[in-house]
């Protein structure tokens, strides 16, 4: 397998999961990101890629625990939104136009070192993408491009067509990925219902366990 690097974006701890502010107090939220990225973490560096981790935030918490995990740490800027961040976290690196960057969100509590394997497997040699679904099939949970900046970074809802759409325009193949683990991210209650459902041992179950949730 070729190089791959890995980015995981971490949002600031006031902005992060405000879906579940209804049903979850700021420092509840907060172990919960914390958890989440630990699994994420987890599964990364379990998968044991060729090639650097960075993990983009302006939170000390999280920083400190991906340089524990063996990450490099880029500040988050502040006024730009999750893509700008991205990518210009990405051309700021200075990857080389034949390699890969695997972008793979912060809250996947279940995704394993299996299926980030599958997702760096799945890079064609050449030019291409890889997406990796969510569960309601309309939005992107892990993005794998070579080169590096082969389409925009366009999370958010709907972004699974906008990325079909702009590999199409520029004639790049695309495989789609549905892996239940990168599929459940954490947004709502009932995402938190279905990772209890699903009753596998993580960081985030243990720990909504300890908060009675």
């Amino acid at each position: 397998m070729r190089l791959v690097r890995v980015i995981v974006p971490v949002k600031d701890f006031g902005r992060a999961k405000q879906r579940l502010a209804a049903a979850l107090c700021p420092d509840v939220r907060r172990g919960l990101v914390e958890a989440m990225f630990a699994d994420v973490m987890g599964a990364v560096c379990g998968a044991g890629l060729v090639g650097q981790t960075v993990v983009v935030t302006g939170e000390a918490a999280i920083a400190e625990q991906a340089r524990r995990w063996g990450a490099a740490v880029l500040p988050e800027p502040e006024g730009f939104d999750v893509n700008e961040v991205i990518d210009r976290a990405v051309a700021g690196l200075g990857f080389g136009e034949d390699e890969a960057v695997l972008v793979l969100a912060a809250d996947l509590p279940l995704v394993t070192a299996d299926e980030v394997l599958a997702l760096a497997a799945a890079i064609p040699e050449g030019p291409g993408v890889v997406i990796g679904r969510n569960l309601a099939g309309e939005g992107t949970n892990a993005l794998a491009r070579r080169p590096p900046l082969a389409i925009p970074a366009a999370f958010g809802p709907g972004s699974f067509g906008r990325y079909l759409a702009a590999a199409m325009a520029r004639n790049l193949p695309v495989r789609v990925l549905d892996l239940p683990g990168v599929a459940l991210d954490i947004d709502t209650p009932q995402d938190l219902a279905r990772l209890k459902a699903a009753g596998r041992d993580c960081h985030t179950l243990r720990y909504i366990q300890a908060q009675g949730l």
